[in-house]
């Protein structure tokens, strides 16, 4: 026995070692089946909680596709908005009008008014343009350069506007007399380009100017040159905050082509808002009258008249016409702060607004940042708070001012 088991050690040895792993991996079988039962039951149940998910949602399926819309429509609005804007600078244009009225005194802007009124009432008799307060003479046709003496006395002289100033001059705020001295490089150039529009030999007469008050002073002296604004609102392009402009009424007697040759010469920033126009019904301005005898309808000579009026008449005769032309001029147009503010309170609506496709993609949301703000503060940049309160929603590193110098750098 002992020889035997002697002789087959190493078979005993190895049927042992046989037989102690196989009861291992029994075990490890039993335990790892127990594990995969477990991982299959909880496979199962979120099986059944994503089937219920999507029994859920199933009736909101239309908010992804609303949501492409809706940037989609965002970006639509903001390209309108940056060309509105880059439309808005064309009519600016570059030249500044305005340079030096923030250096100007109240006293000063006394001494500008002054000069400017003797200056344009000389500059009507140079191109022959009737205004009130000139000499009078048998043809009732202006002469000279209306110089005092031949104003007649206690007649009203024409002020452009600026009447309420004439031989006087209020106690008035620098701010305010600023904003009169704007107005008035303003009427110097509307004027000038009236007095050109009139053909040598046409006859011509200014009725007045109108313009919009610019302060309490100024609302009280300026009388019956005022021009209501606030009853022009659907006219106007002005917009309380958003764009600035002063509106002007010119009223003179002309002819039509007069009328055509000053609109065609007012260039940017004029905006013509309204022409209004009637026809003159008598010859007390020294231009021919439109005469109806004979007319009983606007279509014709009556059967009657007919043999009285055998020569043939043109339709429309050289006649002149009272004209009222209502102008704006452009001072400042600012971007609408209201495009910003939403955006600094929801990382949503900035990542849509922005078309940043992934925001913690931190270097492309910056980029995104910069090229917006160009684009929509053409002018002058928002707040730096605001882009402050942005770029914390955006989780940006940046400082408002690196975006700041980067706006100011594009300009």
């Amino acid at each position: 026995m002992k020889s035997l088991l002697r002789g087959n050690l190493y078979l005993i040895t190895f049927a042992i070692l046989a037989g102690g792993v196989f009861a291992s991996l029994s075990m490890l079988s039993c335990n790892q089946t127990e594990g995969l039962d477990e991982v299959i039951g909880e496979i199962e149940s979120l099986d059944r909680d994503l089937a219920k998910e999507i029994d859920d949602g199933a009736g909101f399926g239309w908010i992804e596709a609303n949501l492409d819309l809706a940037r989609e429509d965002n970006k639509n609005l903001l390209d309108k908005r940056a060309r509105e804007l880059k439309k808005w600078r064309e009519i600016l244009g570059r030249d500044d009008v305005f340079a030096g009225v923030e250096k100007k005194a109240s006293d000063d802007v006394n001494a500008e008014i002054s000069r400017f009124l003797d200056l344009y009432r000389k500059e009507a008799g140079e191109y022959s343009v009737k205004i009130k307060g000139a000499l009078k003479t048998s043809t009732d046709e202006p002469k000279g350069l209306f110089p005092s003496e031949d104003i007649f006395l206690g007649e009203n002289r024409e002020g452009f506007g600026f009447a309420g100033y004439d031989g006087s001059w209020p106690s008035i705020s620098d701010k305010e007399a600023r904003e009169l001295l704007k107005q008035k490089l303003i009427a110097e150039k509307l004027l000038l380009t009236l007095f050109k529009a009139k053909e040598n030999g046409e006859p011509m007469e200014l009725l007045g100017i109108r313009r919009e008050p610019v302060g309490d002073v100024d609302r009280e002296r300026i009388a019956d040159e005022a021009l209501s604004v606030d009853s022009l609102a659907n006219v106007l392009a002005k917009r309380e905050g958003s764009i600035e402009t002063y509106a002007f009424e010119v009223n003179f007697l002309a002819r039509t082509s007069t009328l055509r040759t000053f609109l065609n010469s007012l260039q940017y920033p004029f905006l013509v808002r309204d022409i209004s126009v009637r026809r003159l019904e008598n010859s007390s301005s020294g231009f021919t009258a439109t005469n109806n005898t004979g007319f009983n309808s606007p279509f014709g000579p009556s059967s009657d008249n007919i043999a009285l009026n055998s020569k043939t008449l043109p339709i429309i005769k050289d006649v002149g016409s009272r004209f009222s032309i209502l102008v704006e001029y452009v001072l400042a147009v600012h971007a609408d702060l209201d495009l910003l503010k939403p955006l600094c309170s929801s990382n949503l609506l900035a990542e849509c607004t922005l078309a940043i496709d992934d925001i913690e993609e931190v270097s492309e949301a910056d980029e995104k940042l910069k090229a917006f703000l160009r684009r929509h503060y053409p002018w002058s940049p928002p707040p730096s708070g605001s882009i402050s309160d942005l770029l914390t929603v955006l989780g940006s590193e940046k400082e408002a001012k690196y975006f700041l110098k980067q706006i100011s750098g594009n300009k």
